[in-house]
């Protein structure tokens, strides 16, 4: 799994590559930047769904550590 610090420096490489930098938030960059051309925005799209997977995975890792060291049964909330 690759985690959202590695697509972050990804993030900023492409940027660099792209001429894009400074580069904010990944959906305002999709959304509202009238500079980028049509494959730039479909790989910030692409880009944003893979972040949204890390970071649901990351969260579920955080969250099964979290129960571990809290002693909650697995399945309990």
């Amino acid at each position: 799994m690759i985690s959202t610090s590695k697509l972050s420096e990804m993030y900023n490489k492409w940027g660099d590559a792209q001429k894009l930098q400074p580069l904010g938030c990944a959906l305002e960059e999709a959304m509202g930047n009238d500079r980028i051309s049509e494959m730039q925005r479909n790989w910030l799209f692409r880009f944003i769904d893979v972040w949204e997977y890390a970071q649901d995975k990351e969260d579920k890792k955080y969250k099964e550590l979290k129960d571990i060291i809290y002693g909650i049964p697995k399945g309990g909330d």
